[in-house]
């Protein structure tokens, strides 16, 4: 089971990798998920063993996903 460090190492890398790009395609169990497509993702956090990705789309709320590992 990965411990807290390991998240926020794992936040680190999404940060660095995905910050500011455009999401052409997410799937959430094989479903593509409409309201994260064409979203950017503005941030990635980490708390305890939970990563969270906030995604904007213009002037509409933000779209938090939340991962626990």
């Amino acid at each position: 089971m990965p411990e807290g460090d390991t998240i926020h190492k794992h936040a680190a890398q999404l940060r660095a990798a995905f910050v500011g790009r455009t999401a052409v395609g997410v799937r959430r169990g094989g479903v593509v998920e409409p309201r994260l497509t064409g979203a950017a993702l503005a941030a990635v956090e980490a708390t305890g063993k939970h990563l969270s990705l906030r995604f904007v789309r213009g002037d509409e709320p933000p779209v938090i996903v939340r991962v626990h590992l």
